[in-house]
């Protein structure tokens, strides 16, 4: 695997995760401020992954 190809597929992992950290608070109903950051670190970093492997050259 190429180094771009690994990119989009890190960021694109990254994008799930962050999905994933913003839903679980409302299925286990706890408090959501870590998960939320947790979500927003990952969201930031598969941004930052995602457009790394488009401009490889």
């Amino acid at each position: 695997m190429n180094k771009r190809t690994y990119s989009l597929a890190v960021g694109v992992i990254m994008f799930i995760v962050s999905i994933v950290f913003f839903v679980i608070p409302y299925f286990l109903k706890f408090d959501a401020f870590f998960p939320f950051m947790f979500a927003l670190v990952s969201f930031i970093l598969g941004i930052g992954f995602f457009f790394m492997g488009f401009t490889e050259k």
